[in-house]
């Protein structure tokens, strides 16, 4: 849940309101739920604001973190919020904006700048094989893959004829065939 912010001074009753951007409904506590601005509702428009500690920040969780808008944040002069407060009483305010997850069809070789293609290669290239290992991402693990070569170089154990690739931890990754010619002892082949 996202939290609504703001700042006054210290020991106040304080309230935000939130608006909905696509049609500038108020959203109703009571209700839990947007509705067309309604004077006989304020009172239910007010989304209470609990103060930290004493350091005059007030914060309140936002019921409608995924809803693009707008809030208020007021000053209550009484229990309940009024016309008046809603006039009169406004601190500050802001603005709730939605950052959609970046889909891959978002992304293209043109829409990636020089710089951030440069940071990409570099956490790509230290990455370490450990991390590789326990993400979820991906193909599995495999000798076949870029992962597999790299610790073909790291680990691996060897027969005549079985080229033994490890794990990090020291288990077995996969196994690949050697090749040699008879009476001679010059790998021909791995497969």
């Amino acid at each position: 849940m996202g939290k609504l912010l703001g700042r006054a001074d210290t020991g106040l009753t304080m309230a935000f309101t939130r608006y909905r951007d696509s049609d500038s409904a108020f959203y109703n506590v009571a209700l839990s739920a947007y509705e067309a601005y309604n004077v006989a509702h304020i009172a239910d428009y007010a989304i209470p604001a609990t103060e930290v500690g004493a350091t005059g920040v007030y914060e309140a969780v936002d019921p409608t973190p995924t809803v693009a808008g707008s809030f208020e944040f007021i000053n209550l002069l009484g229990v309940t919020m009024t016309l008046g407060d809603i006039q009169d009483g406004v601190w500050g305010g802001g603005h709730v904006d939605i950052i959609e997850p970046i889909g891959t069809e978002w992304i293209s070789a043109d829409s990636l700048s020089n710089e951030a293609t440069q940071k990409i290669t570099d956490i790509f290239h230290r990455r370490t094989m450990e991390n590789v290992e326990a993400s979820s991402y991906g193909d599995t693990l495999n000798v076949h893959s870029l992962y597999g070569f790299i610790q073909q170089a790291q680990k691996f154990s060897a027969t005549p004829t079985e080229w033994t690739i490890k794990k990090t931890d020291g288990s077995d990754l996969g196994v690949l065939t050697l090749t040699v010619s008879a009476g001679d002892s010059l790998i021909r082949g791995v497969s």
